[in-house]
């Protein structure tokens, strides 16, 4: 009877260790699935550490503020989302540059209960971006608003966490060169009123460019070369008729310009 117990026993280990084989070889099977997902992941995230205390001003250069948070380093932007979570309050916004990092624009302030933030083609000239969060001010026990509040060094984090941010993480950003030179417009230029059609005429100084078709473009960057001079350039924007929407120029600069595509220009 004992020798029969006793082999009964060694079976039952060996059942024991042929089960805790096969639940090792799951588990090791779910940690490699686990680890895929996390390795195959299309986008990353930005830690709350790139947070500082501090805001952005309309010209999207820093500005001292004690009741607001803002990433201090610009982050490349292109799939940018962002999430508040359930138990945030306040708002956001997202201050956008171009790739010489000089500043483009601003979205509206947008409230934490509005859902999701999706960059998707809005700021097409952007490459960069700086996030601002304004929580809500904290209230004392009667439910007013506490007025020397501030937001202290070891509070950032908490306030940033807040929030779930993403972005490509593959950053493409590669923007369209639209330029493109006409041999029948060298020294002719046009000249042009709003509400009228352009009028091509001999110049000696200026050539002109072929149309751009902007009927799909929400905003044009002319940029120029390290060693460009130009004296002045013109732009017009068309409508569909071939009248001018809008006209300007830009004297004697070589620097960076945003043009935003008017309403009705094609």
């Amino acid at each position: 009877m004992a020798r029969y117990n006793y082999r009964n026993f060694n079976n039952n280990n060996k059942i024991k260790s042929i089960f805790s084989a096969v639940l090792v070889v799951a588990l090791l099977i779910g940690s490699v699935v686990g680890l895929t997902t996390v390795f195959n992941k299309d986008t990353k995230s930005i830690s709350p550490t790139a947070f500082s205390i501090g805001s952005v001003d309309e010209n999207g250069n820093y500005t001292e503020s004690k009741t607001s948070i803002y990433t201090k380093d610009l982050m490349e932007c292109q799939g940018l989302t962002i999430e508040p979570d359930f138990e945030a309050s306040g708002t956001y916004q997202v201050y956008y540059y171009g790739a010489d990092k000089n500043y483009i624009g601003v979205t509206a302030v947008m409230d934490v209960n509005e859902g999701v933030y999706t960059k998707n083609h809005t700021f097409p000239l952007a490459k960069y971006c700086r996030i601002v969060i304004i929580p809500e001010v904290p209230t004392d026990d009667n439910g007013r608003e506490i007025k020397d509040f501030a937001i202290k060094w070891y509070e950032v984090s908490k306030y940033a966490s807040n929030y779930s941010i993403t972005v490509d993480k593959k950053q493409n950003f590669a923007p369209t060169n639209y330029f493109e030179a006409d041999e029948s417009l060298i020294d002719k230029c046009y000249y042009g009123v709003i509400g009228s059609p352009l009028v091509k005429v001999e110049s000696t100084t200026k050539s002109a460019t072929k149309n751009i078709d902007v009927s799909e473009i929400e905003a044009i960057r002319i940029s120029y070369e390290d060693d460009a001079t130009v004296g002045m350039h013109e732009y017009f924007f068309l409508d569909a008729e071939g009248l001018v929407v809008v006209s300007d120029d830009n004297l004697g600069l070589v620097s960076a310009l945003n043009l935003e595509v008017p309403e009705g220009a094609v």
